[in-house]
């Protein structure tokens, strides 16, 4: 075993004269034998057809039409549906005598015509350290080369038994991957029969649809899955890998059970690869929990020991041998497996059954269900008994529309409180406490990370947890919180009284009072109509994530599926405002918006059911609906003092209401990404830019020494343009036919430079991430211009990361950038509406499930039915 150099720890075969050093081991004086691993029993019995050997079983496959002999993926798909067993694999051999019994089952078929006879067994080359192992996992104790092997073969990976008919000699070889040959299987006696899969059979089928011979079908997941990478050429950084998949209409892989757990850890051991990308992932930035790139929920974990942990690895790998999983670091090229279903559309959820009755006083209605926070701290437990006291649950969630119904309630609850998800009965595998299929999650970021092996039972935070309100995480079940419960309406009960309103025929919601008119009118006979009504309103500014979903709820609960006016327009070619003088505070912008177009300068909502809630930028002469509002009272925020102490340091320099520091020096001319964390080490940003007062000043900074530098402006994620630091995105500054989204190079330009000196100083571009310019930070006190959410006092459990590890950050990892923000817009940028409606894309909801508001929360009057929604053709 080598020790001391790059190969410490490994094994070599040497001559037994040699001299080294060596390692004894004698028995513990204990009393107590050690615990060996299981083998199976050496009594039981064998499929029909099988022969038994010790423990084990042996079929000898050979095929006499050589058209249906199989390559090595093909034989171990073989085995293995011969029994429905994932203990059936190809042959491994650990003894002469095992071998030797092997080669008389061969001998005892028909004689052979070829005067050399190949049969695959269960040993692989992995392709990235040579290292041999055996497919079903057992170690690797005994080998029967055959003439000059093992050299010599650096492209082949898979092995194959050789057989000599005349001489009755055996050996190992080298075969090609795609080699047709004969095959040996092996299974341990009285193997179980996966009555589970009755109809697996992971091979091929027309079901997987285009180039469906390249793809892998199993029928019990009813799945197909594709292994990439073989060759080095193939493997590729994570975002890479995904967007590969995507051109082959699927996505990297998500897993969902301990049964495809296992089908894909055994389709990477057939590759001879130690591990692969997984779709999984940290919402790339560390912003937001582990989501699978897909969309489907996050439900099963399968992770290595240790892990996931905190840091600044984004991206889930699985390991080849244990099949469990870790964070690794998103630039690093990998194999990956790509996974599509044959048809997608063909999941139909079950229908919700039709809302009736009523939810008891101070309760708030959602479908056929009421909700309510339990105000006492107590365990998951004893709320749950507390829940099922009152004929209900914790409470489970169904979809992204119950989940920003739920962050609508969020605004006067400060704590986290606890939901119905769990994982107590299998770990790693969630389900809600009321039986509900897991259909949708919204983990926070790091999470879930079952920290110290205890955290079963989930939380959902408050609006003041130092993370985004509605986020969820793994805590354990002793803690004390509040908790979010539910109850069944009910049908025998009574309606609530009607309360007064100074709303009158307007939807009261926090200190204002909104209507909307569902009809057809230019932006100007909007904002008319607005002022001309009984309370004198005006188009609606939108001021923060819970206004913004509450808009949106409205309209969905209208049915109303077509855009509506806002208050919000270009005041000028750089700048929005909107109509109320309301500073602008939060942006809600869709997909690619704003565009720009200069014809475009109104804003229209969507928050339709096809459409989702977002912000588009339109002509002022189209015509659409319109929200109209009505403020009671309220100060707009103001810019925050900063004095140069309130900064990070001494080298930072005051304007206005943040701290600014310009590194110009050579040694922090890197890519975007490695600039963001630099910035983030002094718990500051790459600059947002608001104004064209704030844009001269940034470029006063670099005192003309550099043609341009970064700012925190990008698209990484490919969802549209957004400030790293979550501030609005209502200032624009693009030059002349930007941003223009690729390059020369047919690269994608995702990041964004701000030219210092030159012909178009003061102007945007979209650039290339992986390009190196020095940068600039900016550093606010978490002013309520910039915020969406209210302020945090605390540091949520799980938070912390160690920015002080990236300060020497190098080119190296340059390529990080590609994925380090790839989703997070999604909790960055508008985490909120994006987060709750724009991640499902064409989320159907029925209008049952549309909550009929029969509560008063904050301010919001009792129905939607009976008042204030007015919805006026």
């Amino acid at each position: 075993m080598s020790a001391g150099t790059t190969h410490t720890g490994e094994w070599d075969d040497q001559d037994c004269g040699s001299k080294y050093s060596a390692i004894c081991q004698k028995p513990r004086r204990t009393g107590v034998d050690p615990e060996l691993p299981p083998t199976p029993s050496p009594t039981g019995s064998c499929p029909d057809g099988w022969s038994a050997f010790g423990s084990y079983c042996y079929l000898v496959v050979r095929e006499t039409n050589e058209a249906n002999r199989k390559d090595f993926n093909g034989a171990y798909n073989d085995c293995f549906s011969r029994t429905f067993s994932w203990d059936t694999t190809l042959a491994s051999f650990h003894s002469y005598e095992e071998e030797q019994f092997v080669a008389g089952l061969v001998a005892d078929l028909k004689p052979s015509v070829d005067p050399v006879e190949e049969f695959w067994i269960g040993m692989s080359l992995t392709s990235t350290d040579n290292y041999y192992y055996w497919d079903d996992g057992s170690p690797l104790q005994y080998v029967n080369w055959g003439v000059n092997m093992p050299e010599g073969r650096p492209d082949l990976y898979y092995i194959g038994l050789v057989a000599y008919p005349a001489s009755e000699d055996y050996g190992w070889d080298f075969i090609g991957a795609t080699a047709q040959r004969n095959w040996v299987c092996k299974t341990p006696k009285d193997t179980y029969m996966m009555t589970t899969l009755p109809n697996v059979s992971p091979g091929q089928s027309e079901k997987c649809g285009e180039n469906w011979q390249d793809w892998t079908y199993n029928a019990n997941l009813g799945t197909c899955y594709r292994f990439m990478g073989l060759t080095e050429q193939e493997r590729a950084i994570w975002m890479d890998a995904n967007a590969t998949c995507g051109r082959e209409h699927a996505q990297l892989v998500s897993i969902h059970s301990p049964e495809e757990n296992k089908f894909v850890q055994d389709m990477v051991n057939r590759n001879s690869f130690d591990a692969v990308w997984t779709g999984l992932n940290n919402h790339i930035t560390g912003r937001g929990g582990f989501v699978w790139s897909d969309g489907s929920p996050a439900d099963y974990f399968s992770w290595d020991e240790h892990e996931p942990g905190n840091g600044l690895k984004m991206c889930v790998e699985m390991d080849a041998t244990t099949g469990g999983w870790r964070l690794g670091e998103c630039d690093t090229q990998m194999a990956y497996v790509c996974k599509r279903t044959p048809d997608p559309h063909s999941y139909t959820p079950a229908p919700t059954k039709q809302a009736d009755g009523f939810c008891p006083k101070n309760w708030f209605t959602w479908g056929n269900k009421c909700l309510q926070f339990l105000d006492s701290w107590n365990t998951w437990t004893d709320h749950r008994n507390s829940c099922q006291t009152l004929g209900g649950d914790l409470a489970s969630i169904r979809d992204s529309t119950e989940q920003a119904y739920i962050v609508t309630l969020l605004e006067s609850v400060p704590d986290p409180v606890w939901i119905g998800l769990n994982d107590r009965d299998s770990e790693g595998r969630f389900t809600w406490a009321d039986g509900t299929q897991v259909l949708y999650t919204n983990w926070d970021t790091n999470e879930p990370n079952d920290n110290g092996d205890g955290e079963d039972c989930i939380v959902m935070f408050g609006f003041n947890s130092g993370t985004d309100p509605g986020a969820w995480n793994d805590a354990e079940c002793t803690q004390k919180y509040r908790a979010l419960c539910q109850i069944p309406r009910d049908s025998q009960g009574t309606p609530p009284a009607p309360t007064l309103s100074l709303c009158g025929s307007y939807h009261h919601y926090g200190n204002a009072c909104y209507k909307l008119y569902n009809g057809s009118y230019t932006r100007e006979q909007a904002k008319t109509m607005c002022e001309s009504d009984d309370l004198g309103s005006t188009l609606a500014s939108i001021n923060s994530i819970y206004e913004d979903l509450e808009i949106s709820l409205m309209m969905r609960n209208a049915g109303i599926d077509s855009p509506m006016y806002i208050g919000l327009t270009q005041t000028n070619n750089s700048t929005y405002g909107w109509d109320d003088t309301w500073p602008v505070v939060y942006t809600g912008w869709a997909s690619g918006q704003p565009s720009l177009n200069p014809e475009e300068k109104c804003v229209v909502v969507n928050a339709g059911v096809s459409n989702g809630g977002s912000w588009d930028d339109v002509s002022c002469t189209s015509t659409y609906g319109a929200v109209c509002k009505f403020t009671q009272g309220g100060i707009p925020p103001q810019q925050p003092t900063l004095t140069p102490e309130d900064c990070p340091g001494s080298d930072w320099s005051v304007h206005g209401s943040a701290c600014y520091k310009a590194y110009l020096e050579e040694e922090f001319i890197v890519p975007w990404s490695a600039a963001l964390y630099v910035c983030k080490e002094d718990r500051s940003s790459l600059v947002s830019i608001h104004s064209d007062r704030e844009r001269d000043y940034v470029i006063s900074l670099t005192q003309g020494d550099y043609y341009s530098v970064w700012i925190g402006l990008n698209n990484i994620n490919s969802f549209g343009f957004s400030w790293e630091d979550e501030s609005p995105y209502e200032y624009v500054s693009w030059g002349p036919g930007e941003p223009s989204g690729t390059n020369g190079d047919e690269q994608d330009e995702q990041c964004t430079q701000m030219y210092t000196s030159g012909g178009h100083v003061g102007q945007w571009n979209d650039l290339y991430c992986l390009e190196k310019w020095p940068f600039v930070c900016k550093y606010t006190t978490g002013s309520p211009l910039y915020q969406s959410t209210p302020p945090s006092e605390v540091e949520p459990k799980g938070k912390s990361m160690n920015v002080g590890a990236i300060v020497g950050i190098t080119v190296g990892i340059a390529a990080f950038i590609v994925i380090v923000a790839a989703l997070i817009v999604m909790l960055r940028r508008q985490k909120r509406m994006v987060t709750y409606f724009r991640s499902v894309a064409g989320l159907e909801v029925a209008p049952e499930q549309l909550f009929n508001d029969d509560n008063d929360r904050g301010g919001r009057t009792d129905s939607f039915d009976d008042a204030m929604l007015s919805v006026n053709n």
